[in-house]
């Protein structure tokens, strides 16, 4: 485990967690906001993505598995990410279960993951990227008091927007 909030702890993802993995890449409300989403994920898909993430979980970055600390049940993922080719500048992201929005997880894994760049791998900025129509993401990150600081029209023409932390302006 790298990280414990509230009511959740963040474990290294294995093999375990697959058939849980595979129901939520393929539930249709929990990745309508995901940017190059399959229509429909496969083990082996999910084995290939799985393998190029976890690779890194030694360095304290990739994907971790999102477990509710009182029933132990998987609700998610999530990640730090070496985006920038700088480990002073990282990324996080998340995807959790549609079952479980609207009950404060999302900024209760916003938060603990900028504490973590932040206290464990020393980070000096925190990004998160997503699509400007994800208003629940947008809401997220603004709790969270990222600031918006690009807002980028992609191939799809859709944007996606950036907020950002720095050490140096986060809250206690």
């Amino acid at each position: 485990m790298i990280l414990e909030t509230e009511r959740l702890q963040f474990v290294a993802m294995n093999a375990i967690y697959i058939p849980s993995l595979l129901n939520m890449y393929n539930d249709a409300q929990t990745m309508k906001y995901i940017p190059n989403n399959l229509v429909r994920w496969t083990e082996a898909d999910l084995m290939e993505k799985w393998a190029a993430h976890v690779k890194n979980n030694g360095t304290g970055m990739g994907i971790y598995a999102l477990i509710q600390r009182e029933t132990g049940d998987f609700i998610g993922q999530a990640g730090v990410y070496n985006s920038f080719d700088n480990p002073k500048d990282l990324e996080i992201g998340y995807i959790l279960g549609s079952r479980f929005w609207n009950e404060g997880y999302g900024t209760e894994i916003c938060r603990g993951l900028i504490n973590y760049c932040f206290c464990q791998l020393d980070a000096q900025h925190v990004s998160s990227r997503m699509y400007a129509h994800n208003i629940g993401s947008v809401r997220v990150s603004e709790k969270s008091s990222m600031q918006l600081v690009e807002k980028t029209k992609m191939d799809d023409e859709r944007y996606r927007l950036t907020y950002r932390i720095t050490r140096s302006t986060q809250r206690a």
